[in-house]
């Protein structure tokens, strides 16, 4: 699936897009936290063995490294990270709803939709309401339903 600098930037937007999907706009900058989610929803996700670069472990590819690195990221088309303040913000490129991206990206990973969508909802869930920032309130989503976590 890749190279393993390309499955690091799947992940990465995927859960980005995913994210912003579920009608959030950043996770909280807690290392430990996003690991641990991460961690947990990945071990359980039946993709994961399409990305054997990517892991929750110390001797590959973890999500901090990827979502750290993944704004100055020239091969990432979709979306990326941008640390700002105490947190870390899922925006989506320019010219596409973060839904239209993750059909995009769905087609390239060979990942489907509602599997990137699966994966975010549940390191949304372990990290719990307390550590994400829900996009505004006061304009209307671009990008859908907001799923339920």
């Amino acid at each position: 699936m890749g190279t393993p600098a390309e499955q690091g930037t799947y992940v990465g937007e995927g859960l980005a897009l995913g994210v912003l999907r579920a009608g959030f706009s950043a996770v909280a900058l807690d290392r430990e936290a996003v690991e641990s989610a991460f961690g947990e929803a990945w071990d359980a996700w039946p993709w994961r063995r399409s990305f054997p670069r990517v892991q929750a472990d110390l001797d590959r590819e973890r999500i901090w490294a990827i979502m750290h690195r993944s704004e100055g990221r020239l091969r990432s088309c979709f979306a990326y990270w941008v640390q700002a303040g105490p947190y870390f913000h899922a925006r989506s490129r320019v010219g596409r709803t973060p839904a239209e991206h993750l059909g995009l990206l769905a087609g390239r990973s060979g990942v489907p939709v509602d599997a990137w969508d699966g994966l975010s909802r549940d390191v949304l869930r372990v990290l719990g309401e307390e550590r994400l920032v829900r996009a505004s309130s006061t304009s209307p989503s671009p990008w859908g339903a907001v799923l339920d976590l």
